[in-house]
């Protein structure tokens, strides 16, 4: 199993693009939490030791504060890395996902910083990068939204495991 094959990434929709809330305290977030823990789980067991944090406040960063928590947590989940992948230099954002943020980067055994400056084609590629660089995507997709749309068309064209957590269809909790 090379490098690559070993490794899995998060990515997936900004808060304000979920049909429910994502914030700590509602049942909803609580529930993709979980099924994001077993998920992480069920990929260390299947070999994965290397995950890959898009850094994007919503899935992205929910995703990487389950894997530090799990990493703090179990003996065996010490030995898997945690890579905050930042779409540009300066990255980051003012309001209450900056404390998450913050926390990944903390937790993080490398931080790679994709691009100088923010552009059209940032997000994009950043996308990409993380794709690339990984055999399984686990995401949360719920079949809208283009630039999700295009990362998960691009994972397909890579031939990469696609683990949507949307269709455990476990999210009950209406937006609003």
């Amino acid at each position: 199993m090379t490098l690559e094959s070993r490794t899995a990434c998060f990515c997936g929709y900004r808060p304000e693009e979920f049909s429910f809330i994502l914030k700590k305290g509602h049942k909803a977030y609580f529930i993709l939490e979980h099924h994001i823990s077993q998920t992480i789980l069920q990929a260390v067991d299947h070999g994965y030791t290397r995950f890959l944090c898009g850094m994007i406040k919503g899935f992205d960063l929910t995703a990487g504060v389950v894997l530090a928590e799990l990493r703090k947590k179990r003996e065996h989940m010490r030995k898997v890395e945690l890579v905050a992948v930042l779409p540009y230099v300066g990255y980051g954002f003012d309001d209450p996902w900056q404390i998450i943020y913050q926390m990944v980067i903390a937790q993080a055994d490398e931080v790679i910083t994709l691009a100088p400056a923010c552009t059209r084609e940032t997000f994009l590629a950043h996308n990409r990068y993380i794709i690339d660089k990984s055999t399984r995507l686990i995401c949360y997709y719920e079949g809208n939204k283009d630039d999700m749309k295009y990362t998960i068309e691009y994972a397909r064209k890579k031939q990469r495991e696609i683990i949507n957590l949307k269709t455990y269809d476990m999210i009950t909790s209406p937006r609003g």
